[in-house]
């Protein structure tokens, strides 16, 4: 932008991204919402503030196990939802009724006709497979719900030149804040109502502040539990700082808590202390979280009569 251009800039004003009741039964839908918790209004109250790029979209993980196959981009402007998008609910689905081009990634099916490509996300590839199906590097916005390597996706994206406006993960909500957990690089399938999956609030901030982002809204639903970060700097020209919950905050009451059935012992060896594991310590990482994990044990069956995991 030129200086003209900044000069005409309007002044930051005060920017309330995040839900005032944060209690966790709170994040309650409106009945014409069409993701799975309140993530349509959430993303509204985002790009209502910071304004809309290239209304380009992406969701890693098509989050359906119904085959789309048949699918037409028209079916989610539709009044009757579809089945298989019912069942999806996806964070994009109100965007592209809106008029978005979107793009998804799916280990498990493809389907041209709503630009959605089968592949198996990894670090490795996440850029370079953006880039493939010309994606913008600042494309407005991109959701990651797989269950497993979120946060090494989030790394993998935003470390090799890709640096999207919007984004939001998946949090595991049992973990605290003092444990940044997460699950091993590898790819793993996610064990349907499993307490291993993705990584802790912490491990996700971690990796949003080192790139620039900032945390601006915490969800917690029976059925999903999302961060959503914007750019630092589109931020800083939008918003009074202060008037941006801090991620204590957000977090507060929604984290350390029991989120989802089960943990056995084969689960809770995929589990790694991120910090230690971006540090290619995995020796150490898978420690600590075995000992933080026994550590979970004592305060869940302290506060809820029942172990985070078993593992003997």
């Amino acid at each position: 932008s030129t200086p003209d251009d900044e000069e005409k800039q309007p002044p930051p004003i005060q920017c309330s991204f995040h839900q005032e009741d944060r209690a966790p039964g709170s994040f309650i839908k409106s009945p014409d919402c069409t993701s799975d918790g309140n993530q349509d209004e959430i993303l509204q109250r985002i790009f209502n503030t910071i304004g809309i790029q290239n209304y380009r979209c992406v969701e890693a993980g098509f989050s359906s196990s119904s085959n789309p196959e048949g699918l037409v981009l028209p079916d989610f402007a539709r009044n009757e939802t579809n089945e298989v998008l019912k069942e999806a609910g996806l964070n994009t689905h109100a965007l592209i009724a809106k008029g978005w081009t979107p793009t998804f990634f799916d280990d498990k099916f493809e389907n041209t006709d709503i630009n959605l490509h089968k592949k198996l996300l990894t670090p490795d590839n996440i850029a370079e497979a953006f880039k493939e199906v010309g994606l913008p590097t600042d494309v407005d916005y991109v959701s990651i719900d797989v269950d497993s390597v979120d946060v090494w996706l989030m790394q993998g994206l935003l470390g090799n030149g890709y640096k999207p406006r919007v984004i939001s993960a998946k949090y595991n909500a049992n973990f605290p804040l003092d444990m940044p957990m997460a699950c091993e690089r590898e790819w793993a399938p996610f064990k349907s109502r499993s307490r291993v999956y993705g990584a802790s609030a912490s491990a996700l901030n971690l990796v949003a502040a080192m790139h620039g982002y900032q945390v601006v809204e915490v969800m917690f639903s029976s059925r999903k539990t999302d961060m959503f970060f914007v750019r630092k700097d589109i931020l800083q020209k939008k918003c009074i700082d202060s008037s941006i919950a801090s991620f204590e905050y957000l977090t507060e009451g929604l984290v350390g808590r029991p989120f989802q059935d089960f943990c056995y012992k084969e689960d809770a060896e995929r589990l790694v202390d991120f910090p230690l594991a971006m540090m290619g310590l995995e020796k150490q990482a898978k420690e600590k979280a075995l000992k933080q994990i026994k550590e979970l044990n004592g305060i869940f069956q302290e506060e809820h009569s029942f172990p985070f995991c078993i593992l003997g």
